[in-house]
């Protein structure tokens, strides 16, 4: 498999008026690939405003072709937080997983990659307390890296993840899958 991180799900964009409609055609496009699974990393915040959205993802959930991952109660910078503070937000994030999705999270996506660094030192450790994997920016795959590399094959990318937001053009992200294709 092949695994696609979709960072910012549903936060708002004037290039995208209505973001669930992106959003689907995103993953329905990620959809036709049959080797890849989608992995929204979520802002509940964001995603109350959406009804549709929540039965649309637990629903894809269910079949098998999304892993939804947490981004954040809401985007904010995780460096910022206590560790007290940190846990307290996943949480709040945990319950409004299994409430809404009926699953839990196993990994925290932050916002701008924050525990990179030394101002986020404490994030990582706060998370495996928690039983969370913290998923920085370091070392991101994005699609021109595939589509550069003139030795691209489904084996050498097999498990990893590949980054996109989904406001973004998808027309990069499918030239590089139609390039590994198996």
């Amino acid at each position: 498999m092949i695994y696609v991180r979709d960072d910012d799900v549903l936060l708002p964009s004037r290039q995208w008026p209505d973001p669930l409609a992106r959003f689907k055609e995103v993953h329905e496009m990620l959809a036709d690939f049959d080797f890849v699974i989608h992995i929204p990393t979520l802002l509940t915040s964001e995603l109350d405003r959406y009804p549709e959205a929540i039965d649309y993802i637990r629903r894809e959930t269910n079949d098998g072709w999304m892993i939804p991952e947490f981004h954040g109660t809401s985007h904010i910078d995780y460096a910022d937080l206590t560790p007290e503070e940190i846990l307290q937000d996943y949480k709040k994030g945990q319950d409004w997983f299994k409430a809404h999705l009926g699953v839990e999270f196993t990994r925290h996506y932050t916002p701008w990659g924050a525990g990179e660094d030394e101002r986020g030192a404490h994030i990582k450790p706060t998370a495996v307390a928690a039983g969370v994997v913290v998923v920085t920016c370091a070392a991101l795959l994005e699609p021109e890296h595939i589509i550069a590399d003139p030795y691209a094959t489904y084996e050498k990318y097999e498990s990893r993840e590949i980054f996109i937001h989904w406001w973004a053009g998808i027309g990069k992200l499918e030239r590089a899958l139609t390039k590994i294709k198996p």
